[in-house]
């Protein structure tokens, strides 16, 4: 009897231990989409607008992509869009939260964690999720920013702001922020 006891729970740690394993396959969750179960890899930056939002603080080293845009009415937009974790940056992305993201093509890039100083020099995890107070539909022109950080995990931290004055929904120190990360991607893709 001992041993078909043995035999049995070797069988099941067999079984059971393989299963536990962390595995390097990108993260796939499904999504009910128009009557259709569908499944997203939401690692893939055309897909970072459909990744499911951090419901804990992470650590600011656990950032793998950064996507950030400012956009005025008399304003260039020039969106940012870093992959950390494979050391490039996305040229002219645009990010959809509904449908695909794209980019024109990456450019790799060297000492791609620096983005991580700039993000906890200005300590922007403690940045407000929103900073929207006006209704959109009460003014035509006006400003907005968002920023978002995929962590590890594929979850994603997200940050932004809408109105008619820039200084009333930024945080004290966005100007600063927006300068530096500005500065590192224009550097980087000059030399390129």
């Amino acid at each position: 009897m001992n041993k078909k006891v043995s035999y049995f729970l070797l069988i099941v740690s067999c079984l059971v231990i393989p299963g536990c394993e962390e595995t390097n396959e990108p993260k796939i969750f499904e999504k009910f989409d128009e009557g259709k179960l569908s499944q997203v890899d939401i690692f893939d930056f055309e897909n970072l607008g459909k990744a499911p939002e951090a419901t804990e603080k992470q650590p600011i080293n656990k950032v793998i992509k950064v996507f950030f845009d400012e956009w005025s009415f008399d304003a260039p937009y020039e969106p940012i869009a870093i992959n950390i974790k494979s050391n490039e940056i996305y040229v002219n992305p645009s990010l959809s939260l509904h449908s695909f993201s794209s980019y024109e093509e990456t450019i790799h890039i060297s000492e791609a964690e620096t983005v991580l100083d700039i993000l906890e020099k200005y300590n922007v995890q403690e940045w407000e999720r929103n900073y929207t107070f006006e209704d959109p539909d009460t003014y035509e022109d006006g400003y907005s920013w968002s920023l978002l950080l995929q962590f590890e995990d594929g979850t994603v931290e997200k940050h932004s702001g809408t109105g008619t004055d820039s200084d009333d929904i930024t945080p004290d120190n966005f100007d600063d922020f927006a300068k530096e990360l500005n500065d590192f991607v224009n550097e980087r893709l000059d030399d390129n």
